[in-house]
């Protein structure tokens, strides 16, 4: 990876931290596809992760084939979680949402 493909992977790593704070941010915009978060929120909720995200490289390695920007996707994915289902890190604890809905789809 080049400087290019580096600067990205820390913009989209300040875009996760971002979220987790409440600021509103454009996921797909920035590259998560609706597919992709659903498939990663699919292995989060069966076994072996059972809902135990403290384990994004073992999240990770559940995905059929695994790149950089996939760990990404699985650290937004969580974030994701956590702010609208008042996720605490690394559990689950039912809690009101901070995370307005995303934009719809452009026509």
């Amino acid at each position: 990876g080049g400087v290019r493909e580096e600067g990205s992977d820390v913009v989209r790593e300040h875009l996760v931290l971002a979220l987790e704070a409440g600021f509103f941010v454009d996921y797909r915009r920035a590259g998560l596809r609706e597919e992709t978060e659903e498939q990663i929120r699919s292995i989060i909720r069966k076994g072996p992760v059972y809902s135990d995200v403290s384990s994004v490289r073992q999240i990770c390695s559940l995905l059929p084939s695994t790149s950089p920007f996939d760990v990404w996707a699985v650290r937004m994915t969580v974030a994701i979680m956590m702010v609208t289902t008042g996720y605490v890190r690394f559990t689950l604890a039912p809690g009101p949402s901070r995370l307005p809905p995303p934009p719809p789809p452009p026509h």
